[in-house]
């Protein structure tokens, strides 16, 4: 289990969630910004509904502020994601859902360098743990509204020697986890923004769910 506490730092009492704050800053702070990032992940999702978890897995690629999940068969997709619009291409069913992102939950979901002056506006930290000066473990509950509707807990693992971010863990209130490791890391490779395009086929079906939702 994870700790909440000031043992790591010598001390014997609890933290406060500034003090918290201030050594997730000291593990994760780095002197070089990410422009571009390259890794492979596996993700794992847990729900109550499920006897069996689903797994999948794939690459992950960011460059001039676009980013790519590309996940392998079976259930291929491919995922994009740019300021204010998140789009996902189903090749099996030849359709493309395009989602218009006014919600900042998408940032959390959707990038493998998670913004922890984001996080900090948004959670509290519940518990923390951390190995020497560049691995931690957080535990974060939400502290706005808007996040706690969706969002039960939030738990990053994090490695600066190994590139940064390694586990994310979202639960929802529903008690579905779904769960991303990333393996492999490159940080500021050499990204054709090109790459990063995605294009589908002529007759691919146009999909707005959220529209649907609001009528």
């Amino acid at each position: 289990m994870l700790v909440a506490s000031a043992a790591s730092a010598g001390a014997d009492r609890e933290m406060t969630d500034e003090e918290m704050w201030g050594q997730v800053d000291q593990v994760t702070r780095t002197d070089v910004p990410v422009v571009t990032y390259r890794a492979t992940f596996d993700q794992e999702k847990l729900s109550p509904l499920l006897r069996e978890p689903i797994r999948s897995r794939g690459r992950v690629r960011i460059a001039d502020g676009v980013s790519r999940w590309d996940t392998n068969p079976p259930n291929a997709s491919t995922m994009t994601m740019r300021e204010g619009e998140l789009r996902i291409y189903y090749p099996q069913q030849y359709t493309l859902e395009i989602y218009e992102l006014d919600n900042p939950k998408f940032r959390l979901a959707m990038s493998p360098t998670p913004d922890f002056t984001f996080l900090r506006e948004h959670f509290t930290i519940k518990e923390l743990h951390q190995s020497g000066e560049h691995r931690l473990e957080v535990v974060l509950d939400p502290a706005d509204e808007d996040f706690a509707e969706a969002i039960e807990q939030v738990q990053v693992m994090v490695d600066r020697e190994l590139g940064g971010m390694q586990m994310i863990a979202v639960t929802d209130v529903d008690g579905e986890t779904t769960t991303l490791r990333f393996r492999d890391i490159e940080l500021n490779p050499d990204i054709d923004p090109q790459d990063l395009v995605l294009a589908v086929p002529e007759g691919t079906k146009l999909v707005k769910p959220l529209d649907a939702m609001d009528n």
